[in-house]
């Protein structure tokens, strides 16, 4: 089954979140959830950086970093990052 776009994939978290942050992600060259789940630490925290820059409230903030931890975590053999492995925003 082929992955879904990152505009699917975001509006799963919550819906609008599509339409809000898929740009955010095409900047970085990410089209789908293949692409989230093998983001690294680096496109991570410029990711996260934009979205500070663009006025992103705290929640919101939120729900996108336990979607794109929970994304990575699945890259890597299913498993969930450990708190200590977790990606801060």
């Amino acid at each position: 089954m082929p992955a879904r776009s990152v505009d699917h994939w975001l509006e799963s978290i919550k819906h609008g979140y599509g339409d809000r942050y898929v740009s955010f992600f095409d900047e970085l060259g990410i089209e789908d959830e293949e692409d989230v789940r093998r983001m690294k630490d680096e496109r991570v925290e410029e990711l996260r950086q934009m979205l500070d820059r663009s006025g992103i409230k705290v929640v919101q903030m939120d729900y996108l970093t336990d979607a794109i931890d929970e994304a990575r975590g699945a890259a890597r053999d299913g498993k969930t990052p450990a708190s200590s492995e977790r990606l801060e925003f």
